[in-house]
């Protein structure tokens, strides 16, 4: 499912599941991504400058916000390029205020 091709009548339509797959795209790219590093949450997290309970929170879910350097470490610490995950960051952002802001675009 491509993110430009998300409609408001596809959104109404969407399961539970299909929304949190959009809400948490950045959280469960990061654990995936560490995961095939075979790579402790523990690790990461020292790896990127970072408390283990600050990562946790980024596998949970929590995006960012004007935060490039910490993007930047994480970016690092996965082996990606860091507007790769900026751009999931801020796509997992929009959905987060998309699917959480109230009615959706055209619902009466």
């Amino acid at each position: 499912m491509s993110i430009t091709s998300i409609s408001a009548s596809k959104m109404r339509t969407m399961s539970v599941a299909e929304r949190n797959q959009l809400i948490l795209m950045l959280a469960s790219y990061i654990r995936r991504r560490r995961q095939a590093l075979v790579m402790s949450v523990e690790r990461a997290a020292e790896s990127a400058g970072m408390r283990t309970s600050e990562w946790s929170v980024l596998e949970a879910g929590w995006v960012p916000e004007d935060e490039p350097k910490l993007l930047q470490a994480v970016a690092r610490t996965l082996e990606i390029g860091y507007l790769q995950l900026s751009f999931i960051a801020e796509a997992s952002r929009y959905n987060q205020e998309f699917l959480f802001s109230g009615p959706l675009p055209g619902a009466s």
